[in-house]
């Protein structure tokens, strides 16, 4: 019998559990706070192997705030902010226990302030990668569309090629709102949002985004933000009416960004396609569509599955495991061969949109190095410089580019499934 999982888990679902584990002012290592999510009741229902995960992002972007801290016996503990923190929720929770309100009602208003002081967290993680704001976009928006006329970009790809060229790091990128969709996409997406509901961008009937004349004019004022917001606010002025128009925007927004961003754990191309996409494109174009979209630390996953289905001269994997993120020390994942574990190879998955560089295989080689491992996997959604290719070949490191990988997923059946139907001509 298979056993199905949900797939929802986020790390931002994490964050006060982890706290509450942390609570008893014990240190605790990570397997050990990965090993009480996976035995608790609560959180059976998802994926043994998305907890892992999931708890390993949870520890890692935690650790930014003043809330845990990370000590020399490789243990995470709880800082006197924390407790505080903590016993801060404590004494709400209680309040509330003691109103003489039916069950269900103080059931439900444990959990609305359970996540209030979630999203506090999840408000000092943001802070702390100092996330752009909506009205940052506003220009970055108008310029890309400005300097890029002769392209046809639908809101995916826009949104997507914009991020890529502001450099943002597989951190900020990982970083996530209350809403469990990456920030960033977020604040870009409702800037987009803002400036075709006053026009100063539109898309036509393709989806095909572009600037409008209306946003030539003020793409250079240095008073954007501003006339935007005011434009905006007055367009949309605080009726009922208009209250309700918002949130279906902001709604629609949100649910695209889950769309186009929360790539499922088992299955990427089991989804509906996005209205932008009806477009014919084969298989390997829309699985690198999707690998190319998906959270940073799910792609390291992706590259992790494949890895442990392909064969190594005839040997296949017995086990391996992903690297924390807290100390990956250049190496994001580790698959054993052979029954007793005694051939490690080390691997590297990049999900970059820039070819990799020679440094990036220097930097591989020394993390090889400090593992004693004389060989190495080098995976990447682009392509490789001609020194890197030659700096990897001389040091015994296998390279996979992206329409590899991608050819490589269709041939080992990883986010990809086989449909069965009936052979016709078997029966002619």
């Amino acid at each position: 019998m298979k056993v199905e999982f949900e797939n929802e888990l986020k790390y931002t679902d994490l964050l006060l559990p982890t706290l509450e584990i942390l609570s008893d002012n014990k240190n605790k290592t990570e397997n050990e706070i990965i090993n009480i999510f996976q035995e608790n009741e609560r959180f059976r229902k998802y994926n043994p192997n998305s907890i892992v995960q999931e708890t390993t992002d949870a520890l890692f972007y935690i650790s930014k705030t003043n809330y845990v801290s990370y000590n020399n016996n490789n243990q995470f503990q709880i800082t006197k902010d924390g407790l505080i923190f903590m016993n801060d929720l404590d004494h709400e929770k209680n309040k509330i226990l003691k109103r003489n309100k039916p069950q269900h009602e103080i059931e439900e208003a444990i959990i609305k302030k359970e996540n209030t002081y979630r999203n506090k967290i999840i408000k000092k993680i943001d802070n702390y990668y100092n996330i752009p704001s909506r009205q940052f976009f506003y220009k970055v928006i108008l310029d890309y569309l400005n300097e890029n006329p002769n392209h046809a970009f639908n809101r995916k790809n826009m949104n997507l090629d914009i991020l890529s060229k502001l450099n943002y790091s597989d951190e900020e990128m990982g970083v996530l709102t209350r809403g469990k969709t990456i920030s960033l996409y977020v604040r870009l997406n409702f800037a987009v949002a803002y400036l075709k509901n006053i026009k100063f961008i539109s898309n036509d009937k393709n989806g095909e985004y572009y600037v409008t004349q209306k946003g030539l004019e003020y793409i250079d004022n240095p008073d954007l933000i501003n006339i935007v917001e005011k434009e905006y606010k007055n367009k949309n002025k605080s009726n009922d009416k208009n209250k309700d128009k918002k949130s279906v925007i902001s709604t629609k927004i949100e649910k695209e960004d889950k769309k186009l961003i929360n790539q499922p754990e088992n299955n990427f191309l089991n989804s509906k396609e996005e209205e932008d996409n009806k477009s014919s494109q084969s298989l390997s174009e829309k699985l690198s569509s999707k690998v190319k979209s998906c959270n940073p630390r799910f792609f390291e996953k992706i590259v992790y599955d494949l890895l442990m289905k392909m064969d190594y001269s005839g040997i296949t994997p017995n086990h391996g495991e992903l690297t924390p993120k807290t100390h990956d020390n250049g190496i994001d994942g580790i698959i054993y061969l052979g029954r007793l574990n005694t051939n490690p190879i080390y691997f590297q998955a990049k999900r970059w949109n820039n070819n990799v560089q020679k440094p990036e295989i220097h930097k591989f080689i020394g993390a090889l190095y400090e593992k004693s491992a004389n060989t190495g996997i080098f995976i990447t959604t682009s392509d490789f410089s001609t020194g890197a290719k030659e700096l990897a070949k001389s040091a015994n490191i296998e390279l996979i580019n992206g329409k590899e990988l991608v050819n490589f997923m269709i041939e080992f059946k990883i986010g990809t499934k086989t449909i069965e139907v009936v052979d016709e001509e078997y029966f002619e």
